[in-house]
């Protein structure tokens, strides 16, 4: 596994929940960052996968990430 390698964690239609998502996991020590925030706003009437907000994080995180959103977030990625 390349550790300095990112991977999209999560897409979000709202960039209010995918600032929540991104502040819970950086107040628990994950790097993360966000792509694709002005999408929805660009867009609207495009309702497809290329207008949704990603929260990337480090493929070294994944696993960690995801036990700190369980029980916090509904659709966790399978990943």
């Amino acid at each position: 596994m390349d550790t300095s390698k990112t991977v999209s964690f999560m897409v979000f239609h709202s960039n209010a929940q995918a600032n929540i998502i991104k502040g819970l996991l950086e107040s628990n020590g994950i790097e993360c960052f966000l792509s694709n925030e002005n999408a929805p706003f660009s867009s609207p009437m495009f309702n497809t996968d290329l207008g949704l907000i990603r929260l990337h994080v480090m493929e070294k995180d994944v696993q960690q990430a995801r036990m700190i959103l369980t029980g916090h977030v509904e659709d966790m990625p399978d990943r």
